[in-house]
């Protein structure tokens, strides 16, 4: 059943994608493969955390998307194979190799239950989406500061739009976006304590 739902799930996800040009089509490819992976995890949160990065993330990328164009750095804003493999392709990992300590688990116990190995594993697929989301909405809100960002390796100050430029704006952002995948994880596993 898991399959069939991942199937599913995976086509309507790579369908939003193309409809509203988040994902080149190579990135639509890769964003389905990975998306299995992770879809078929035997925890919804697993399915949860996936969707509210790429759904907010695909967001923020259309966002005020004309003053955003006029920085050189910035470039399109489709996501390519290579860039979802890099969002993604940990998080999957995480999944796939924490699958066998997820089937374990008997009906009715909890999201506190788990083996150490698959808890570390959970935290790490949580962290890796944490720190990406927390890079995008950095890059997709700090951009629009209205202060000169400064580089993070000299901290001297440089044209908004530079890769590694620092503002006020991407810091809050970026902590935003780590706060996003946090509650998108605890908030169910608190309210709601079956991982089934």
């Amino acid at each position: 059943m898991h399959l069939v739902y991942a199937l599913a799930l995976g086509t309507l996800l790579v369908v939003h994608s193309q409809r509203k040009r988040s994902l080149t089509p190579g990135g639509g490819a890769a964003a389905f493969i990975l998306a299995l992976v992770t879809f078929t995890s035997p925890l919804y949160f697993h399915t949860l955390v996936l969707l509210v990065f790429y759904l907010s993330g695909s967001r923020l990328t259309k966002y005020k998307t004309q003053i955003k164009e006029g920085y050189e750095e910035h470039g399109s804003t489709a996501r390519t194979a290579t860039q979802v493999f890099c969002n993604s392709f940990m998080g999957a990992l995480t999944v796939a190799l924490s699958t066998q300590g997820f089937a374990s688990l008997n009906k009715g116990e909890t999201c506190f239950s788990w083996s150490v190995s698959s808890a570390v594993l959970t935290w790490m697929y949580i962290g890796h989406y944490a720190c990406c989301a927390g890079d995008t909405y950095a890059s997709e809100l700090g951009i629009l500061s209205q202060g000169q960002p400064i580089l993070i390796t000299t901290l001297r100050p440089v044209p908004r739009g530079t890769n590694g430029g620092v503002s006020l704006l991407g810091l809050g952002a970026s902590l935003l976006g780590g706060t996003v995948v946090g509650v998108s994880v605890w908030a169910p596993c608190v309210v709601y304590l079956d991982p089934w």
